[in-house]
């Protein structure tokens, strides 16, 4: 269960400093998800791009080709799942920004 928990009196600065602190967490998670998300596709498709080409007799037939576009796609699997994870917090310290926000209009 999530609960955001914020102080019931928050004094100007530290509504300033918190949501200036929030979007620098909201950057470095959108930057996680995107650079995670790059590599999981472009590591996917290059493993699959790799197996393909060896399954079709383009590629020697060297054991080598087939166990590095297996060990891609293994690879993309965790780095898509990192991507999601980051997904969810950057959606998580949305929900904070907004809480901020709403506090500082409402005063």
């Amino acid at each position: 269960m999530r609960e955001m928990v914020l102080p019931n009196v928050l004094p100007a600065e530290d509504e300033k400093t918190a949501a200036a602190t929030l979007c620098r967490k909201r950057n470095r998670w959108l930057i996680g998800f995107s650079v995670s998300s790059i590599a999981g596709v472009c590591a996917g498709l290059t493993g699959l791009a790799i197996s393909a080409l060896w399954a079709l007799g383009f590629l020697p037939a060297a054991p080598d080709p087939d166990r590095l576009g297996t060990w891609l796609v293994a690879a993309a699997f965790p780095l898509l799942i990192l991507a999601a994870h980051c997904l969810d917090k950057t959606a998580d310290v949305e929900k904070c920004i907004k809480a901020i926000s709403y506090h500082r209009q409402n005063k």
